[in-house]
């Protein structure tokens, strides 16, 4: 048997070594490309997916081209050994990586619309968007951006990825990546909790989430005038007091249950001392902030509101001497100025709070509402179709409904047929449209792309 001469593994005996290994990198580079055509074609060719016709048309061309770009640079000379082919190929592999890692991460959310559980209730939720989404722009005459994608993820709660924010997920390998070069995610993201598969009066919860997103969109600079007109114990709460008082705007009372629902604890927490600096106030003041503004607007008679609250308050700590009240009632004496000052806040030419269309007689009793409400209780519920508003008014009317039902101690199989009746007229309750916004998406996503690669291949360089 001849022996196979061993060489040092550093140098270039092999012949076409360099080329072979260009090769590798651009070949994986041209997989992973028409993977990602192969994706959109079938996804524009299902009419599931029409309404993200926009969202194709940016995420397509940027991801396409970040993965040109960073092809481009595989296949560039590169002066010096063999090693620095080896270096350049797989800094660009790394690159790819994080091009796929975006694709899919976005890629999923659209295809649970194809999942039979979770489809139904994301057919709803886009449409519970698109009812929140358009009117505050038209209100203020400003250009509408492209709407929030929603999908369903394992957590508790929702929460909102705004643009310039980088998705947790991407947070491990590429953080800022999105935010520096990109500059606003393609499509801003509405993470709806798993339990909205099996209960549709959870896409309540969208209306607080499309808040922060009218928050961060109607202005630059409204997040800091809602942070100006709070109380200033109250300003790192501000940006929840927004989405809070606007979801007050679009569901009613609803946005309330939501909340009560999600924080819902023993008394010592729920009358918990305010700390300033946190995010969120404490369960008690929050809800009393979004009773002030149901009563205000007029779309319902719950949560209780400060007055009420401090009923409640003291009632608790006649139980649990460890409630400290005065601080407590301190703050709740401000939620009704605060509830005042957001909603005369102005947004560009109007009050925050004129930025939905409502009439009082909706939420009255025997109104639309309550016709709504005792259809969804019924084997058949007919909503008008067609209004902007129908989505948003139906789920208050499902929340409604689902409250009845569990007052008179509803099984499994009510609160089931509940669920569907509800997603379902949801999903076919708004007009014809899109979730495309007046921006022009697909005319940036070529200079998102290059700037994006570029900083890619700053990232991988950096971080090796």
């Amino acid at each position: 048997m001849s022996e196979v001469a061993m060489v040092p593994v550093w140098t270039t005996d092999w012949p076409g070594r360099d080329t072979r290994r260009v090769s590798e990198t651009l070949a994986a580079g041209d997989r992973l490309r028409h993977r990602m055509t192969g994706w959109f074609a079938l996804c524009r060719a299902e009419r599931r997916f029409d309404r993200f016709a926009a969202h194709f048309d940016f995420l397509e061309p940027l991801l396409d081209e970040m993965a040109a770009r960073l092809l481009d640079d595989a296949a560039a000379p590169v002066p010096g050994t063999t090693g620095a082919t080896y270096d350049r190929c797989r800094e660009v592999e790394r690159g790819l990586a994080v091009v796929a890692r975006l694709f899919a991460w976005y890629a999923d959310k659209y295809e649970q619309r194809c999942d039979g559980r979770l489809g139904p209730v994301l057919a709803a939720a886009d449409e519970v968007v698109r009812s929140c989404w358009a009117e505050p722009f038209a209100k203020v005459g400003a250009a509408r951006p492209t709407g929030p994608l929603t999908f369903v993820t394992p957590q508790y709660g929702a929460c909102a990825t705004i643009r310039a924010a980088v998705p947790r997920t991407l947070k491990i390998d590429a953080a800022g990546i999105v935010r520096e070069l990109v500059g606003m995610l393609p499509v801003p993201t509405v993470a709806l909790p798993d339990t909205a598969a099996e209960g549709g009066w959870w896409l309540s919860l969208v209306a607080h989430e499309v808040g922060h997103h009218l928050e961060a969109d109607l202005d630059p600079r409204l997040a800091e005038r809602t942070a100006g007109v709070v109380d200033p114990s109250w300003s790192s709460w501000s940006s929840e007091l927004f989405a809070d008082v606007f979801a007050v705007l679009a569901v009613g009372e609803a946005a309330g249950w939501a909340v009560h629902e999600l924080e819902y604890t023993a008394p010592a927490a729920f009358f918990a001392t305010p700390v300033a600096g946190t995010a969120y106030p404490p369960p008690a003041i929050r809800l009393a902030v979004i009773g002030e503004a149901v009563r205000r607007l007029g779309t319902g008679t719950w949560p209780p509101a400060a007055d009420e609250m401090g009923d409640w308050l003291r009632a608790a700590a006649a139980d649990d001497p460890a409630i400290d009240t005065e601080p407590v009632a301190a703050h709740l004496a401000r939620a009704a100025a605060t509830v005042d000052a957001l909603l005369d806040m102005r947004v560009g030419e109007r009050r925050l709070g004129d930025l939905i269309d409502n009439r009082v007689g909706w939420f009255a009793p025997g109104g639309r509402i309550a016709e709504w409400s005792g259809a969804l209780l019924k084997t058949s519920s007919l909503f008008p179709v067609g209004l902007s508003e129908s989505a948003r008014l139906a789920v208050l009317a499902g929340v409604r409904a689902y409250r009845t039902e569990l007052a008179r101690d509803a099984d499994a199989d009510a609160l089931a047929d509940l669920h569907r009746r509800l997603v379902d007229a949801v999903a076919t309750a708004g007009p014809d449209g899109t979730l495309a916004g007046e921006d022009d998406l697909g005319a940036a996503a070529g200079p998102a792309a290059r700037r994006c690669a570029d900083r890619v291949l700053r990232f991988v360089r950096e971080s090796s």
